[in-house]
């Protein structure tokens, strides 16, 4: 399924996945959109993570009521497992390890990721859907898959994923 959105409708479309209930921890939180939208819905466990120390900082300003994490995620994968939702936009593509967060979730989260097609500065990898998808399926057991088509960047996808990390 294509759908012809903007990243931010795509957020949009991936809150709509997450109960209020949830304790959020986002991966590449940025500046703090998605937690921006989650905080306007009454969510209030959430932990943004992010390695730009400026962009968290935005993300304190605009929410100070949310937690924020500046750290390399890698050395720091121990977060990862107190929370049962895991979202990352347009991240594990920069990390050379991103298997292993992958890996470090607890068994039971519940995944919304997103990732693009296209190479770019930063890009450690880039695949098309199915090769997003075999990568990631040794960790989550994916349940809706679908391409996310910019109408102002037509050359330009994304794929958003929503899963539960198995066992394995």
């Amino acid at each position: 399924m294509i759908f012809n959105i903007t990243q931010k409708e795509m957020r949009e479309m991936a809150l709509d996945w997450v109960d209020p209930v949830d304790m959020v921890c986002e991966l590449g939180c940025s500046n703090g959109n998605f937690a921006q939208s989650l905080y306007d819905k009454g969510f209030r466990n959430y932990l943004g993570v992010d390695i730009q120390k400026d962009k968290i900082n935005e993300a304190k300003n605009k929410l100070p009521k949310m937690l924020f994490m500046c750290c390399d995620i890698i050395t720091n994968l121990y977060v990862l497992g107190g929370f049962n939702t895991f979202v990352s936009f347009q991240c594990l593509e920069h990390i050379e390890d991103d298997l292993k967060v992958l890996e470090a979730l607890k068994p039971g989260t519940k995944t919304i990721i997103s990732v693009p097609n296209s190479p770019y500065k930063g890009h450690v990898r880039w695949f098309e859907l199915e090769g997003w998808k075999n990568r990631f399926s040794q960790f989550i057991d994916f349940d809706y898959a679908c391409v996310i088509q910019n109408p102002k960047k037509p050359k330009k996808r994304a794929f958003l994923f929503r899963g539960i990390r198995n066992g394995n």
